[in-house]
């Protein structure tokens, strides 16, 4: 298409080189006319690809479960420009978010609901057409059908359902995702219903941590938008101009990082141990608690089992000039002694769904899980001084996952001693958000000008004494 473009350009300001040698008239016109053409001209060089993000959406709806869908479109978008980047993590947004909604209209649509690429197309070609207001109808059909060519779909399928939808102009009808049921069983309807509308919507603020009050303030100077700190060294940013993280001001300077609000929490139960304290942080990539529990004055030793975690890990660690022994192993069997030990466990991560929604529909072993998790709190436990702290953390909205375990391991372990956490002692979070002496964090339990927070858990034991 552009190479026609650039082609009829050129061919129309020959002709009207020729023409305007016999007429007057014609050369004023075609004077006037060429800047325009020669405009037309660039514009078409830098033309964006249709297809390119829709490519980079559907390998990483395809692939999602192997990694998280950030990793994913990190990997699949390095060719495209920021435009394209930001059209492909969209698209994957609302395919996520929406996907029960368009999941149930694919089912009326279609006798029996297809599967592989072509299923992927079609979730692509229905978000376009029900949340993306700025594409036409006949563009969201076309470049799918185009999809299924060069990705292995079904492209008379994908024409006939599309075409079929567009010109009815669906109604969306909200479906609850399998999370909704899981939620409903574990912890009653009214929860489930509260909790799922704060994931309809990702959060309008981005959280970050910075290693300083006075890194704060640096960073809340250099932003061109709304601000609002939170906690000790929290920063909740809503830049006036969509700015890809890496591009905000004082990144590279390692000034702050990333880091949900509700997740921030865990690594401050810790800060009641002396500065020069031994701390080991378990599975500790992307590497926000390490960074926390550092800027705290501790001798951090960072564990991450993943070798492409562990990278990632060391990379955030050296962005942000910080001096962390990082060791690539299975935390099961780290050897040495600590004053405090963080076990921010893997989990189902469905607290997570505001940023993720691709868990909402995530397939859960959560006996699998809840064994994983028993593993690294015995030990963490053999590792850990007497006298020392524990904080076992969770990014879970389940109870098998976080409340669970952390019982499980309460029972089976005589010395581990029950230290309450207090609201007062994280400073910015709800009352309500303590339950039995723990931290349970819901969405609703951080202010709404700070963006509010996952559902988050995490509790705190001594080895060896009462709290």
């Amino acid at each position: 298409m552009v190479r026609l473009l650039q082609h009829a350009c050129r061919r129309n300001i020959s002709q009207q080189r020729k023409r305007h040698r016999r007429d007057p008239h014609i050369a004023h016109i075609a004077a006037r006319m060429r800047p325009l053409l020669v405009a037309a001209l660039v514009a078409s060089g830098t033309a964006l690809d249709p297809l390119a993000a829709r490519l980079a959406a559907h390998k990483v709806l395809r692939e999602t479960g192997k990694e998280t869908p950030a990793a994913l479109l990190a990997r699949h978008t390095t060719s495209l420009d920021e435009r394209e980047k930001r059209f492909a993590a969209d698209l994957v947004e609302k395919c996520h978010r929406h996907a029960a909604e368009i999941d149930a209209l694919l089912d009326e649509a279609c006798d029996k609901r297809p599967r592989g690429s072509t299923l992927q197309i079609l979730r692509l070609g229905v978000a376009q057409l029900l949340y993306f207001d700025s594409i036409p109808n006949r563009a969201a059909v076309d470049t799918s059908v185009q999809l299924c060519k060069k990705r292995g779909g079904n492209p008379g399928l994908t024409n006939a359902v599309l075409r079929r939808l567009s010109r009815e102009t669906p109604s969306i009808q909200e479906t609850k995702p399998p999370l909704y049921d899981l939620l409903v069983k574990d912890r009653g309807a009214e929860l489930a219903d509260r909790y799922l509308e704060a994931c309809r919507k990702p959060p309008a603020m981005l959280q970050v941590t910075c290693a300083s009050s006075e890194k704060r303030d640096q960073l809340i100077e250099a932003v061109d938008g709304a601000t609002q700190s939170y906690g000790d060294f929290g920063v909740a940013l809503r830049p006036y101009k969509r700015t890809p993280v890496p591009a905000l001001p004082l990144f590279d300077e390692g000034v702050w990082w990333a880091q949900d609000a509700g997740a921030a929490q865990a690594a401050q139960l810790l800060k009641s141990l002396p500065k020069g304290a031994k701390v080991l942080d378990m599975c500790s990539a992307p590497g926000g608690k390490a960074l926390q529990l550092s800027s705290f004055g501790f001798e951090v030793v960072a564990v991450e089992k993943s070798t492409n975690r562990a990278a990632r890990l060391r990379q955030n660690l050296q962005r942000c000039r910080c001096n962390v022994d990082v060791r690539v192993q299975d935390a099961t069997r780290v050897e040495g002694m600590f004053d405090g030990v963080l076990v921010d466990a893997p989990c189902s991560a469905t607290g997570t769904a505001r940023r993720r929604p691709d868990v909402l529909r995530k397939d859960l072993d959560l006996e699998a899980l809840a064994a994983t998790q028993a593993a690294l709190l015995d030990a963490a436990w053999r590792c850990l001084k007497p006298g020392g702290l524990l904080v076992f953390s969770s990014c879970s909205a389940l109870t098998a996952d976080a409340e669970a375990s952390f019982a499980a391991f309460l029972e089976r372990t005589a010395d581990a001693h029950l230290v309450e956490v207090a609201a007062a002692e994280l400073g910015f979070v709800d009352n309500d958000s303590v339950v039995d002496g723990a931290l349970r964090l819901w969405p609703w339990h951080v202010a709404s000008d700070v963006g509010g927070c996952d559902a988050h858990y995490a509790a705190r034991v001594r080895k060896g004494g009462p709290g």
